[in-house]
């Protein structure tokens, strides 16, 4: 296990050197700083500090002095999405596509200022590294490796079918883990939601892509899969699975085909996924 210091942001940073994708993680940070008096109007207000208009929405952006830019809609699904909220709530996963290196980490078990600890599935602790009197001692980071997205592996070698265009990776971006539930043929699977200006639709608009999956496998039709043709992943992926059905989760509205008409078609949430090619 490989011990590190710093907040999130700083702890993320070091897996695999991925020192951009810390700006992304300001929208964590957010969140955590979150107090119970906080108002929509406070949240506006910091909103205007940092103002700019894409496509007719409002987006935060991070600040240099974060480590880098950011554009991070939150207009309207963003004031639901943080007001009120006092706890952190799900999972943030990075994964580097271009290493194959996918890193959690449960937010539920997180606080700021305490040293990171990188940890494989086999050394995981459910529930976060805790003294003798239930404290928190580390902020745990899950990493993974032999992960890939878009391609059939074979012994760990991934290429891809030029004659199946259903083998492209998924574009680089911000995702919704949500759950796959309707889809009874494949059990144990989850949904990523490209995070755009049509949340929960299962279509990445930019693309016109659709069908982001994460689960295990040997063929990825875009989705980010743990590649079981190294081995038998099937411990790792039930830690995985003990942590997003554990987490704090929230309830989103169901977007996809005809049940964007039925109010009470509803997704679990457990939180988001970032992907990186560098």
């Amino acid at each position: 296990m490989d011990i590190n210091v710093g907040s999130i942001n700083e702890v993320l940073n070091k897996i695999d050197d991925l020192v951009r994708i810390g700006a992304n993680l300001e929208e964590v940070n957010m969140v955590l700083r979150q107090n119970p008096g906080n108002s929509p109007g406070s949240l506006l207000e910091r909103e205007e500090q940092y103002y700019l208009n894409e496509y007719g929405k409002r987006s935060f952006i991070v600040p240099v002095s974060a480590g880098g830019l950011l554009i991070a809609p939150i207009g309207m699904e963003g004031k639901s999405r943080y007001q009120g909220r006092t706890e952190p709530q799900g999972v943030v996963v990075v994964f580097n596509r271009s290493t194959g290196r996918l890193a959690l980490i449960d937010l539920d078990h997180y606080k700021e200022g305490l040293p990171g600890i990188k940890v494989s599935a086999s050394d995981y602790k459910t529930g976060g590294i805790r003294d003798s009197n239930g404290h928190l001692t580390h902020n745990q980071i899950l990493v993974v490796q032999h992960v890939f997205t878009g391609g059939q592996a074979d012994h760990g070698i991934v290429t891809r079918n030029p004659d199946k265009p259903m083998q492209r990776p998924i574009p680089d971006g911000r995702y919704d883990i949500l759950d796959n539930d309707a889809d009874t043929r494949h059990s144990g699977w989850f949904r990523l939601d490209s995070k755009d200006g049509d949340p929960y639709n299962d279509r990445d608009e930019t693309t016109a892509r659709d069908g982001f999956r994460w689960h295990m496998g040997t063929e990825s039709w875009g989705c980010v899969t743990h590649d079981v043709s190294v081995g038998d992943r099937q411990e790792e992926w039930d830690v995985i699975m003990e942590i997003l059905n554990t987490t704090s989760t929230t309830t989103v509205p169901e977007r996809r085909g005809k049940q964007g008409w039925n109010p009470f078609s509803r997704l679990t949430r457990y939180g988001v996924m970032i992907i990186k090619k560098e």
